[in-house]
């Protein structure tokens, strides 16, 4: 008996660390990336809030296309910082424009930052979005220049072509910015959502009234009177002589702000890889899009997906739960609900799994456990109700652990296949976000992503160039799928650097 569980370990050991001796698989891969048609009255469709509900149903909308990770409310204008990124790229005369803007007299913090923004222009391509966005951090442009923004955005009645009664009025609330993007270009454009309000107006007592029709004529008292009715709807009196008084309608426009154009990606890199033979096999196409951002298509057999870094990056503002707060339902981020291991109290909807290996994979983390719960949600891209998971990791000490190495992350899709493709492989190109960009590199991730299949699992205690020793010492050659394309991982890594 003792022999025979000898041999066994033996025949396990050799094929561990055996050389690829295996027949080639042959991979039918049918790649299928198209840019959206996105007329101009169905973009509100797919524009995305997050996290915002869906309209009578209680799911989450989502879309990791077009994903707006950031806005700011100007003037009761609420913008998207691309949009406003956007709008500046698109002003060839940018220059000249802030000149003629600056030479009506603007208060002095709108001055400096503005002729902070023409030296850098200057000195800088604004097709550098990511270096751009770290400049407005430092200096808070969109802040400190709010009313250069607003004039920006020409919305006239006129120029968006709509015929409304003498007693309608058009305001704008949201400007957003779109985009999509396929192997070889990204779509990109600018909306405005707009409110239509009825419009009554009523004259008031004055001298400057005389000859105005009297028959809307109100006196101070019934002003006050009507007034203090109107409640959340909105009024303007003028010059003592008039108040006109706006009510919103229940329907919303959309309106292209800035017309749609097409760009070439900067640059694009394209591998196949397969984690275990028992994964999806998949053909990875990484693309730098015209602002030097990242996109990611992923083929198998079975599915096409596509994802910004963005949407990959700011996934766990999905990974929230209702609830009730002095009667109003809100989303509140599953960690602050479950802060410590609690979570075990909710068996029924939670569950521990023990396929965790991404968050265990050094030595300090040895001890995270995890939790998911299933949760159907709306893609806003595909227009469909989608299967994906929230996610919670605790420390050995049952507290949520937030390193970001190991933290958790919301989960776009469950079973092998979407979760791979949707989430496990946008995870080893990017991490969990940026701080985990910026501590570990691609080839770092993919190493440990092998190393999980090997009965030694020597590597999930080992980093940088000790982690990198052992992948070319012990591991590329074991019969765990395909091999780490290394040289194209760190060709992505130079370029990554070089455009950041």
């Amino acid at each position: 008996m003792r022999r025979t569980l000898l041999f066994l370990n033996l025949l396990i050991a050799a094929l561990v660390v055996s050389p690829f001796v295996s027949r080639p698989v042959t991979y039918r891969i049918d790649e299928r990336f198209t840019i959206k048609d996105m007329p101009t009255s169905g973009v509100l469709a797919q524009l995305n809030i997050v996290p915002n509900v869906v309209n009578q149903s209680a799911y989450l909308e989502v879309n990791t296309v077009n994903h707006i990770s950031k806005q700011i409310v100007i003037q009761d204008i609420v913008f998207d910082y691309d949009a406003l990124y956007y709008m500046l790229y698109l002003r060839e005369d940018l220059g000249q424009y802030i000149d003629d803007y600056l030479s009506g007299g603007r208060p002095l913090k709108e001055v400096l930052v503005l002729s902070e923004l023409k030296e850098y222009i200057k000195r800088r391509d604004l097709r550098e979005k990511e270096r751009f966005f770290r400049f407005e951090k430092n200096i808070d442009l969109f802040e400190k220049a709010g009313d250069f923004f607003v004039q920006l955005v020409d919305y006239e009645q006129e120029l968006l072509g709509i015929d409304l009664f003498t007693n309608r009025s058009l305001r704008i609330d949201e400007v957003r910015f779109y985009e999509d993007f396929d192997e070889e270009e990204m779509l990109v454009g600018i909306y405005g959502l707009y409110s239509v309000y009825d419009q009554d107006t009523y004259y008031l007592e004055g001298e400057t009234c005389q000859d105005f029709y009297l028959g809307s004529r109100l006196d101070e008292e019934e002003k006050v009177e009507f007034i203090s009715k109107i409640e959340d709807e909105d009024y303007v009196e003028e010059e003592g002589c008039y108040l006109q008084h706006f009510k919103k309608l229940d329907h919303n426009l959309s309106f292209e702000i800035e017309e749609e154009k097409r760009y070439p990606h900067a640059n694009s890199f394209v591998f196949e890889y397969q984690s275990h033979v028992s994964k999806p096999y998949a053909r990875l196409r990484l693309v730098f899009d015209h602002f030097y951002e990242e996109k990611l298509m992923i083929s198998t057999e079975n599915l096409n997906f596509k994802i910004s870094k963005e949407a990959s990056d700011y996934r766990n503002q999905y990974n929230v739960e209702p609830v009730e707060v002095y009667g109003d339902v809100r989303y509140i981020p599953v960690d602050l609900i479950y802060p410590h291991r609690l979570i075990i109290e909710e068996k029924e909807r939670w569950f521990y799994t023990s396929s965790n290996y991404f968050h265990q994979m050094l030595e300090d983390n040895l001890g995270n456990v995890k939790y998911r719960k299933d949760l159907r949600y709306y893609d806003a891209y595909y227009g469909e109700v989608m299967l994906g998971g929230l996610e919670l990791i605790y420390d050995r000490a049952g507290y949520v652990e937030y390193d970001p190495l190991t933290t958790f992350t919301f989960n776009y899709g469950i079973g092998d296949l979407e979760h791979y493709v949707k989430d496990v492989f946008p995870f080893l190109l990017w991490g969990t976000g940026v701080e985990n960009r910026n501590a570990y590199s691609i080839v770092e991730r993919f190493i440990w992503d092998k190393d999980r299949f090997t009965l030694l699992k020597q590597g999930k205690r080992l980093e940088k160039r000790s982690l990198r020793d052992y992948y070319e010492n012990s591991l590329a050659d074991v019969i765990i799928g395909s091999e780490i394309p290394i040289d194209i991982l760190e060709e992505i890594d130079r370029y990554y650097q070089n455009t950041r």
